[in-house]
């Protein structure tokens, strides 16, 4: 049965006009740009710097390459989150067992990708 997201914490008072999911978590971009992310988080998919699940949206980290950025579209992989922006980078983070980065590090915080 269907549960209602919490628009309480890092929602209250914001619009989710996207969503992007995957098997284990789940991603909500706000009007603002801000985005959300709630779900597992051992691989750091989450964006805010843990490794921990979370029930409950938590704010994606603004700091860092997505500081001053307005976040346009968002895609979910099983254990990394990728968020394209106006400017057309994009910043991915979570687990890169394939390299879906291009990167060479294999667990990755917030990361400009080009």
């Amino acid at each position: 049965m269907p549960v209602a997201v919490l628009g309480t914490g890092v929602l209250a008072g914001k619009t989710v006009v996207s969503l992007a999911a995957s098997f284990y978590h789940s991603l909500g971009l706000c009007s603002d740009g801000s985005v959300a992310a709630w779900g597992q988080g051992s691989y750091g998919q989450l964006g805010n710097n843990s490794s921990a699940n979370c029930s409950v949206p938590v704010a994606v980290s603004g700091i860092g390459v997505l500081s001053g950025k307005l976040v346009t579209g968002l895609a979910a992989g099983q254990y990394h989150s990728i968020a394209q922006c106006a400017d057309g980078s994009v910043a991915a983070w979570g687990y890169n067992n394939v390299s879906f980065a291009i990167h060479p590090q294999r667990y990755m915080r917030l990361q400009v990708v080009k």
